[in-house]
């Protein structure tokens, strides 16, 4: 256990801590510390960071898998994924993202890989032609594609309706998004 990690599990403890005694870490494991990692490897995905990227996730993966943390081993392994397609590295996405869906795949985690799907546009083409977690994969991608068409429809018919909006209607409108009360639009408007 690091000296940080004893003294925020124990913060009263002045005295140096006993190397002796055997502190067992994963007995003071906090969920908190697989999703502070995450969020660290999320700051890092930009453009040129995709090396440090790859280490801190290396990094992460390894305390995640002694600490017994299934979310926070598939998130390190999504991470690695988004630096080696960054460096275009198709072949070690691609195995990364197997790794990640054979992990996710008995419990059918879907929410970690939706939160970062969209970095991966031709790999989860790739990922169809493999036999690495079929159901998983097909429920990511039909809600992917799902939400994505939706979107797309929800536009469409939005635009329909304002096309049949009359003038007085989107001055009204207009007024209102300007955060004029209804006796300001009703002068506005001469009614």
């Amino acid at each position: 256990m690091s000296d940080e990690g004893f003294y925020l599990i124990f913060p009263d403890s002045k005295e140096e801590k006993d190397d002796s005694i055997g502190i067992n870490s994963s007995m003071y494991y906090y969920p908190t510390h697989s999703y502070l990692d995450v969020l660290q490897d999320e700051k890092l995905i930009r453009p040129g960071n995709a090396l440090s990227l790859i280490s801190s996730a290396i990094r992460h993966g390894r305390l995640a898998h002694e600490r017994h943390s299934l979310w926070g081993e598939i998130y390190a392994l999504l991470h690695q994924a988004i630096a080696h397609d960054m460096l275009r590295e198709n072949d070690k996405c691609i195995d990364c993202l197997k790794k990640a869906l054979t992990l996710a795949a008995p419990d059918h985690l879907i929410s970690p890989f939706l939160t970062v799907s969209g970095h991966f546009a031709s790999s989860w083409d790739r990922l169809k032609s493999t036999k690495t977690a079929p159901g998983l994969l097909k429920d990511i991608l039909d809600f992917k594609y799902k939400t994505a068409g939706t979107a797309v429809q929800q536009e469409t018919r939005l635009q329909k309706k304002i096309k049949n909006l009359t003038r007085r209607e989107m001055a009204m409108i207009r007024l209102v998004m300007a955060g004029n009360k209804n006796k300001e639009i009703a002068t506005e408007m001469n009614c």
